[in-house]
């Protein structure tokens, strides 16, 4: 379900790896990223990695729900 809603999005994987989830992006949309960041509640949290491939990352709070906070990341950047 979440696989299915995050490719809509342009989402193509998700992964996770040292506290962060990593989102790879079909086509990198700065003004998705921008809005996200804008709103506050990412600030600090997530992170443009440079690469072959676009991918952005969100740092997991100490004891947050892994998949929670993937779900509410994918629809955050769907409604941005």
């Amino acid at each position: 379900l979440l696989r299915g809603e995050a490719a809509d999005t342009g989402i193509t994987d998700i992964s996770q790896k040292n506290g962060r989830l990593y989102f790879k992006l079909g086509v990198f949309e700065m003004e998705r990223i921008s809005a996200l960041y804008a709103a506050g509640e990412y600030k600090k949290t997530i992170k443009i990695e440079a690469g072959a491939s676009p991918c952005v990352s969100l740092a997991l709070a100490p004891g947050a729900r892994v998949l929670d906070a993937a779900v509410k990341f994918v629809r955050d950047y769907k409604g941005a």
